[in-house]
């Protein structure tokens, strides 16, 4: 019969319903305006929420202001995963046109500061990249690894060959040597 008990009963009911439709209607549709806030604090369903804030945006402005801010902030979200997709799609770009200029002596370097910069977004923004986006880079990581590791090899034969030269030179330069004494 204490109004007070009944209250805070039936927020400790409330806090015990997971349903996100039993939730929306609790917030919808209860007599009292903070067990509707409550309701609307816990509803997390999107497509419930967006349903409600059409409903209550002129009858009941705590839910709405409750509900508006998590469509908010959900709504932030998608943005800033859009913008972090957005700087992996332009280091995919970037990958690719030092791809085609392979012949910049700073090829090397460039890639692994692209791969650098593509690990620290992804860890940094905690964000899901797309499969094909994922694809996408690795392919274009991976074909500058071989262009690296084929650059490198180059190099590795031309040094050899110039210490073959080398150590024939003196040898046939020793040999002149001889023959001359």
């Amino acid at each position: 019969n204490n109004p007070q008990v009944a209250f805070s009963a039936k927020q400790i009911a409330l806090q015990k319903i997971t349903d996100s439709s039993l939730l929306a209607q609790v917030a919808l549709k209860h007599s009292i305006a903070k067990i509707r806030q409550q309701a609307a604090e816990q509803l997390h369903d999107l497509a419930e929420i967006e349903k409600i804030v059409a409903k209550v945006k002129h009858s009941d402005k705590g839910v709405y202001r409750i509900l508006r801010k998590k469509l908010d902030a959900q709504e932030q979200q998608h943005k800033q995963q859009q913008q972090v997709q957005q700087q992996l799609s332009k280091i995919c770009e970037d990958l690719e046109l030092l791809l085609r200029s392979a012949h910049n002596p700073l090829f090397a370097a460039k890639t692994q500061s692209l791969q650098q910069h593509w690990q620290q977004i992804s860890q940094e923004n905690n964000t899901v990249i797309s499969e094909s986006l994922q694809q996408r880079f690795d392919k274009a990581l991976l074909l500058a690894q071989q262009h690296i590791a084929t650059q490198q090899a180059e190099q590795d034969s031309q040094l050899q060959q110039q210490t073959l030269i080398a150590a024939f030179k003196n040898q046939l330069g020793d040999r002149v040597k001889d023959v001359r004494t």
